[in-house]
Formats: structure tokens, sequence, C-alpha cells
């Protein structure tokens, strides 16, 4: 009988290494380091601890939850409008939904 199939596949041996090399360069143990953000969640300025406030918004701590609530709250408005639209939607009309989550652009 000749070669199978699954023989014929290609194989990956440097697997390994890659994780290995990627690790060296990656200073990190958890991939959180890799999204988080280097903006202030409440008023979007710049700031040099990712995950924290800028020095403004640490001093006026009100201001900055009502913001971020604010923020949640429209978020979550476009979330449900999104939903109410795609319950009216099949498989078929998917570019659809996708225009009108760009539409609504979080």
């Amino acid at each position: 009988m000749g070669k199978s199939r699954y023989s014929e596949l290609p194989r990956s041996r440097n697997t390994l290494r890659s994780i290995q090399a990627a690790g060296d360069v990656c200073r990190g143990g958890t991939i959180s380091q890799y999204f988080a953000s280097v903006l202030c969640p409440s008023c979007e300025t710049r700031i040099t601890t990712p995950g924290m406030l800028c020095m403004n918004c640490r001093a006026q701590p009100d201001t900055a939850a009502l913001s971020i609530t604010f923020k949640i709250s429209n978020s979550e408005d476009k979330y449900q409008a999104i939903m109410e639209e795609a319950a009216h939607r099949d498989l078929l009309q998917i570019p659809i939904l996708n225009k009108l989550i760009k539409d609504l652009s979080f």
C-alpha cells in the first residue's frame, strides 16, 4: 500500500524552539500585558501605567467614575441595538450585521 494521506501532510518540527524563542522576547508571563490600554479609561489621555487612571482622574475620582459609567452605558445601548437588529436576521444577512456594527462604531 502507498503512503497514507496523513503521512503526506507537512510537519512542523520547530514548534518548541519557536515557542521558546518567543518566550525570550516576551518578558511577561500573562497575555494581559499585550492588551493593556495605554489610555486613561476615563478621559482617554496617554498614561504611563497601563490599566490605571491618569493623575487628573485620580485627583477627581467622582468625575472619572461618572465618565466611565457613561461610556459603559453607551456601549451597552449600542450592543443592545445590534442584538435587537440581529434577532431579525438570518445567517445569510451577516454582512448587513457587520455593517451595522461598523456604523455604530464602538
